[in-house]
């Protein structure tokens, strides 16, 4: 017998598994499978998201929770340490059922490898790919299926905050440079370009 479970700390997230020394192995093989390959099914989220804002809610009828997270504030403003673990009720409820649509791409063994999202006034909010498929012309496949719902609903204008490393995908598809945002985030420099593209 064993078991196993996580936490999260406003330093780490961390997997462990309680278990008897022959289980070792099997133990960092579900732990390392979970890391390595984890299923994001949407309905496990949504049941994930109720629990979160459970835990949020049990948080705040606790006093000394929220003390500590307003000593957490004063003392490391503008900085991730200063910010609550489980995060802001009204963040956690909104998070994809706020109208955005959402498109993912996965792979042979239908792991999540790459997704985008579009939200309703037209902003592309978030473009990732996993290094592992790279340069396999997943995002432009993904751009282009947004593009193609966005004419649908007859949008007239898509914008998209770019990093530096995005810009040129971007560029690619016909998005024009409006203006260059330089700001700190969380105590790191980072620059983002605005850009947009009429349809």
């Amino acid at each position: 017998g064993g078991y196993i479970n996580a936490y999260t700390s406003r330093e780490m997230t961390a997997y462990y598994a309680r278990i008897l020394n022959n289980d070792v192995a099997l133990a960092l093989d579900v732990i390392g499978d979970i890391v390595l390959n984890p299923a994001f099914d949407p309905k496990e989220i949504e049941v994930e998201r109720h629990v979160i804002l459970q835990e949020i809610g049990q948080a705040l009828d606790t006093p000394d929770d929220i003390i500590f997270d307003w000593l957490q504030e004063v003392s490391y403003p503008d900085q991730s340490f200063g910010r609550t673990i489980l995060g802001p009720a009204e963040k956690v409820a909104s998070r994809c059922t706020d109208g955005r649509s959402v498109w993912v791409a996965v792979d042979g063994d239908d792991r999540p490898v790459a997704f985008i999202d579009l939200e309703p006034n037209g902003h592309i909010d978030m473009l990732f790919c996993h290094p592992s498929h790279a340069r396999l012309g997943l995002a432009s496949r993904l751009y282009a299926v947004l593009e193609e719902q966005a004419r649908h609903n007859k949008r007239e204008r898509l914008s998209v905050h770019a990093s530096a490393q995005a810009k040129p995908a971007f560029e690619k598809w016909g998005f024009k440079l409006d203006s260059r945002n330089n700001l700190t985030l969380q105590g790191i420099a980072i620059t983002n370009f605005v850009m947009f593209k009429i349809l």
